[in-house]
């Protein structure tokens, strides 16, 4: 099976947030799309593999959050952000993406722009 396997039948939409956002915005963004990361990109940036700063997921607001509360209004997605993002493509089987994950020892967020053609695997979290 092929990674553009799961995004056909899971959708393909990824949304992103600015580097300079608060937690508290990405808290926000995450509930209102209702999903569990976001891309960390600036904004306009082309969405490419090589425009990917970071990825900022639930896990790594709940870090920021154990580490000091008060940190939502005060620190910025680049701050408790995961970086860099290991990338892959589409076409990927999905049996390579699961070594690639094991090896570095990561947790997936994934997706893929519709006008891009890669999918991005969150280093979010070690086991």
């Amino acid at each position: 099976m092929k990674l553009r396997e799961i995004l056909a039948a899971k959708g393909s939409t990824v949304y992103s947030i600015s580097p300079r956002a608060t937690l508290h915005e990405a808290a926000k963004t995450l509930v209102k799309y209702r999903v569990g990361a976001l891309l960390v990109m600036e904004e306009g940036a082309a969405a490419t593999a090589d425009q990917i700063l970071g990825i900022i997921s639930e896990r790594d607001l709940l870090r920021s959050c154990a580490a000091d509360a008060a940190t939502l209004d005060k620190s910025t997605v680049a701050d408790a952000m995961t970086s860099p993002v290991v990338t892959g493509c589409p076409d990927d089987h999905v049996e390579h993406v699961m070594g690639l994950m094991t090896r570095e020892r990561k947790t997936a967020s994934a997706g893929r722009r519709r006008r891009a053609d890669w999918w991005a695997l969150s280093p979010s979290a070690t086991w």
